[in-house]
């Protein structure tokens, strides 16, 4: 199943373009219902600028800047395709997941909103599974080993998490 690489994506900035739109849009979708449209898009865009930059710093790093559109078009496709997979748990956590930015006091109550189990189960799996994909892009795109680029996605991961908090005050 992890046969195909970055390398056997098609070379362009077209293509990254209409992968990394693509990708916004789901994004979007996916968080319209906890944040609104305009936090979304904003969040979305800049998640999708974050983790697209820290790809890129990291073949400019390894000196392999000409990989960058294949990889950026492999990891955007995989992505969009992972986050419409996604999108049905993603919909059915939105409103407890709302409930929860509007009063995080409910955290620390003995009466918090309970995730229903099987949309959380979804979700995770779904996050998982993104890891691994990312490794296997950034693998093949590096020359690393899988280790290391679990470890680099991971780290990707972690660098959106706080840029977004930061920015968007989340």
């Amino acid at each position: 199943m992890l046969k195909a690489g970055p390398q056997d994506m098609p070379h362009g900035i077209a293509w990254v373009r209409v992968t990394a739109l693509a990708y916004v849009l789901l994004a979007i979708l996916g968080e319209v219902l906890v944040q609104g449209l305009l936090y979304a898009a904003a969040q979305a865009v800049l998640v999708t600028i974050v983790m697209g930059g820290f790809i890129a710093m990291l073949l400019q790093f390894k000196q392999r800047a000409n990989r960058v559109a294949q990889t950026l078009t492999a990891f955007f496709a995989s992505h969009t395709v992972l986050s419409g997979m996604q999108l049905p748990a993603a919909v059915a956590l939105a409103p407890i997941r709302k409930q929860l930015i509007e009063n995080p006091e409910l955290l620390q109550q003995n009466t918090a909103p309970q995730l229903p189990a099987l949309p959380a189960l979804a979700a995770t799996i779904f996050f998982i599974w993104s890891l691994i994909v990312t490794a296997h892009i950034l693998r093949q795109a590096l020359d690393v080993n899988f280790t290391l680029g679990l470890g680099l996605a991971v780290a990707q991961v972690a660098t959106a998490v706080v840029i977004a908090s930061a920015v968007m005050g989340l």
